[in-house]
């Protein structure tokens, strides 16, 4: 919430017109509503949203500081509501409803704030015993009619720029046999085309469209669409928008699904070219050997039948128990994510106690929408990985998901292993060797994490085959410091950086990587990087970005799953650095484990003739700061409360590299707050929190005449802050 009334300061210092300053008030309260309506678990009526309601929620809201962190927001929040109660006149607010709106939201706040205030730090503990590696057969199976029962099946579709593939995704989906189907069409920005055609779509009865303002994940995508689903429906489908289907395939799924009790139920699939109705090349599904060996016709889980993780993950060829997804919480994973397909399919059958192969082939994917890709040689990979591995050791699991069997199954860890070695591939697809060892070492980090897994009996490691042993008893060095740093022409400042950051770091028993991610550059800024990376290949990686100035937050989460480094540190190229202090903070961060270490700043006026005037930090901060108590009396608590209210720099706090894999902490996508993201879940996921005294960044401001600078950007890109707090959520 804080957030949010920070970064949106500097839109109401530039707006005079006074209705859409009332807008923006209307839209900060519906944040905080939906943040509150998240948190409690419970669905505020609609007209909670009436413009009276909300601008009387934007004053109290518009009074809370920076440095406020969310308990004492909530706090606030709760007292604002009963000076809300007490300026309207009640009995005729009450015939309204509204003031049982009013009274709900209060109540829902009164709990949250409880439940921080009494919240222990809680880990997650497997059940006592294993999933039944058999099955016990039904005894009442009866054979199920879905002539004489209606049974709801949500076809999830996620779709971008495919004029074509909407259509014929439609009239796959409308000639299904099967009675109660229901679509939801979500939009990912399209440009056009999809769109118009999804405007079409609202003609027909059960199917919504919903369009996203820009792209966002497929991750993101999905679990916009399960959530549209009505609550009527029984089973889900996911569809990636080049999926068609046989005409009875829903209504087999869902028959085979009701006869077994399933809660998965996988069918197979080929890839196909078509024309005008006319198939004209077919493949089969390249997992012909895991397919055929799972049994069709009984139901099974991971324990009796582990091959099944290692079948084709695609979400589209598997029919999911609504009740299931919503029970255990489980959701595909947002954000920087390539191959979301792989952590969902894991996690989804692992939470699975009753799983159905139907052999047969229902699902076509049609190549005529894809288009040529190059080979992937990115690190995508890696982040599917840790969240995987993590599940099976317990430490990604949320306790209101219920309890999960112990995973450490022997054959299911020996199939993990087989998932990671599988993609293997990708270092061999790096062009420098340079590249090709660093994926090398972060899939001996990955096997690593295992040796560490007191759960595992020596027994396991003697029942490993040697190709799957001898990779996991090769730890990597870790270099202490990694240094990432995104570049859009800054030709004429990123030299100096460079030659100082690599002259202040050089010291006896320290080491550390640089990551330089260029993002588009036109001046000449991609040559001065080439030339320092011969001089420093051993330590020195240059990277691009797919896309041309997508902003600073993408352009860092490019390198983040690559890093090595004990810490992290993120620079921006036209700031200055002491990185003498950098890497004393380090060394001072490394003693202590700290998960993330708040450092001071100070900044610098660049005005015209490049005159410099130096000033201290932000005035919030500054008074965050100085509020601290003493070191002596600094607790834990204490400091993250005091972290959150913070600015959302990157460069103010130095954070450990495990916090950054383990819990998945990346930069948003938006070119303007991307940082709000990495500000929150930082900060969240940090245990141990410490601010520190030495002064690392001079953050620069330069006057409009000298260069332009997205700090100083006013223009309505700023409103990107509410899709940031959105997603941060």
């Amino acid at each position: 919430g804080s957030c949010g009334f920070n970064s949106v300061s500097q839109i109401f210092s530039i707006v005079s017109n006074f209705s859409f300053r009332c807008l923006l008030e209307l839209s900060l309260s519906r944040l905080t509503l939906d943040y509150l309506a998240m948190e409690s678990r419970r669905q505020f009526p609609k007209r909670i949203l009436w413009l009276p309601v909300s601008c009387c929620l934007a004053i109290p809201l518009l009074c809370i500081t920076s440095y406020l962190a969310p308990l004492s927001f909530l706090q606030a929040q709760l007292r604002s509501m009963d000076q809300i109660s007490s300026h309207f006149d009640m009995p005729k607010l009450r015939a309204n409803s509204t003031a049982a709106m009013i009274n709900s939201a209060k109540k829902a706040v009164t709990d949250l704030v409880d439940g921080l205030n009494s919240r222990d730090e809680k880990t997650y503990k497997f059940c006592d015993s294993n999933l039944p590696s058999e099955i016990e057969p039904l005894d009442d199976v009866q054979e199920f009619d879905l002539n004489t029962t209606i049974v709801h099946v949500c076809i999830v579709v996620s779709i971008f720029d495919c004029e074509d593939c909407v259509s014929l995704l439609l009239h796959s989906i409308l000639n299904q046999t099967h009675k109660g189907i229901e679509t939801v069409f979500i939009d990912e920005g399209s440009s056009g085309g999809s769109k118009e055609i999804l405007k079409i779509s609202k003609d027909y009865d059960n199917v919504q469209a919903v369009q996203l303002d820009q792209r966002t994940s497929k991750g993101q995508s999905y679990n916009i669409g399960i959530s549209k689903c009505s609550a009527k429906s029984a089973y889900v489908l996911i569809n990636d928008g080049h999926i068609t289907y046989e005409r009875d395939a829903v209504s087999s799924m869902v028959s085979y699904a009701e006869h077994l009790r399933a809660d998965v139920v996988l069918a197979d699939f080929d890839v196909r070219a078509t024309s005008r109705g006319r198939v004209l090349k077919q493949e089969y599904s390249h997992d012909m050997n895991q397919w055929s060996a799972l049994p069709a016709g009984s139901p099974f889980n991971i324990y009796s039948e582990p091959g099944v993780l290692r079948v084709d993950p695609s979400p589209w060829r598997k029919l999911y128990r609504r009740r299931m997804l919503l029970d255990r919480l489980v959701q595909f994973k947002e954000g920087y994510y390539d191959g979301v397909d792989d952590s969902f399919h894991w996690e989804i059958l692992a939470h699975a106690t009753r799983i159905s192969k139907l052999d047969r082939i229902l699902f076509h994917r049609e190549t005529m929408f894809e288009t040529e890709s190059t080979p992937r040689t990115d690190g995508k990979f890696f982040p599917n990985a840790h969240h995987v591995g993590k599940m099976l050791m317990g430490q990604h699991m949320n306790e209101d998901q219920g309890c999960l069997p112990s995973l450490s199954s022997h054959s299911i860890v020996e199939k993990y292993f087989e998932w990671v070695n599988s993609n293997s591939w990708l270092s061999r697809n790096q062009q420098s060797t340079q590249m090709k060892d660093k994926f090398d070492r972060r899939f001996k980090q990955i096997r690593s994490e295992w040796l560490a897994r007191e759960t595992l009996p020596i027994t396991y490691w003697e029942s490993l085959s040697e190709e799957t042993a001898l990779p996991l008893l090769e730890t990597p060095s870790q270099v202490d410091l990694t240094i990432i740093m995104p570049t859009y022409n800054v030709n004429d400042l990123i030299q100096d950086v460079l030659d100082k950051m690599y002259t202040d770091l050089d010291r006896p028993g320290f080491s550390f990587e640089v990551f330089a991610i260029d993002d588009g550059s036109d001046d000449g800024t991609i040559k001065v990087l080439s030339d320092f990376q011969k001089k420093h290949e051993t330590n020195f990686f240059l990277m691009n970005t797919p896309s041309s100035n997508g902003g600073a937050g993408r352009a860092r989460n490019f390198a983040i799953p690559l890093i090595e480094g004990r810490y992290v540190y993120f620079v921006d190229a036209d700031d200055g650095y002491d990185f003498q202090a950098l890497a004393e903070s380090v060394i001072f961060a490394t003693k202590d484990e700290f998960d993330l270490l708040i450092l001071p700043y100070e900044t610098e006026i660049v005005g015209p003739n490049n005159t410099v005037t130096k000033g201290g930090m932000m005035t919030a901060d500054e008074k965050i700061w100085s509020q601290l108590p003493s070191k002596i009396n600094r607790t834990h608590e204490i400091q993250k409360e005091a972290a959150y209210g913070l600015i959302n720099y990157p460069w103010k706090q130095l954070t450990a590299s495990r916090v950054m894999h383990d819990s998945d902490v990346y930069f948003g996508p938006t070119k303007v707050h991307n940082d709000v993201q990495f500000h929150w879940t930082s900060i969240a996921a940090a245990k141990k929190i410490h601010f520190y005294h030495k002064k690392v960044c001079s953050h620069r401001k330069f006057d409009a005449s000298v260069r332009g600078q997205l700090t100083a950007d006013k223009s309505a890109a700023r409103m990107n802050v509410f899709y940031a707090i959105s997603l941060t959520q």
